[in-house]
């Protein structure tokens, strides 16, 4: 015998479940993907913007990643993540980072370090789609029907 959840119970739940599904998608993000921006392969995969030769020349001669002088934004990047969520039609999500203002503040010429550590790849967004789309199924199944059935049916 199969029962299905009414709409209406699908419906009152469904922002609560977006939220969670947003705030599941950025910890995920910060967690496994920021980490990988900071490695030599980053440039490449997210198109950094080109360096001048003198500073990229110091880099090397350092041997540091991408996005990292001193290591103190890497450190503070990776450290936490705060999440913002509003609203219920539609949903909001928005990730507060511990940047240092230089990533954000730049001169016109510039590389665009905020925008850089955030960037995500055309490829990676149907993975992101498709965790997204089964964490969301996954609260909607888990959905309590006690308060519309008055008996928990699972």
């Amino acid at each position: 015998m199969t029962v299905e959840k009414p709409p209406n119970i699908v419906r009152e739940k469904f922002p609560e479940i977006m939220q969670a599904a947003f705030q599941f998608f950025m910890l995920q993000w910060h967690n496994d993907t920021l980490p990988k921006h900071f490695t030599r392969e980053a440039p490449e995969k997210w198109h950094y913007d080109k360096r001048t030769k003198i500073y990229q020349n110091r880099k090397n001669r350092k041997s540091l990643p991408p996005l990292v002088w001193t290591g103190d934004s890497r450190r503070r990047l990776l450290a936490s993540v705060r999440i913002e969520l509003r609203g219920k039609h539609p949903v909001r999500a928005t990730g507060k980072f511990d940047a240092p203002q230089y990533f954000w503040m730049r001169k016109e010429n510039d590389p665009d370090k905020g925008g850089e550590f955030m960037r995500i790849n055309p490829d990676e967004w149907n993975g992101i789609a498709e965790r997204i789309n089964n964490y969301i199924w996954q609260k909607i199944d888990e959905t309590e029907m006690t308060e519309y059935y008055g008996f928990d049916y699972h």
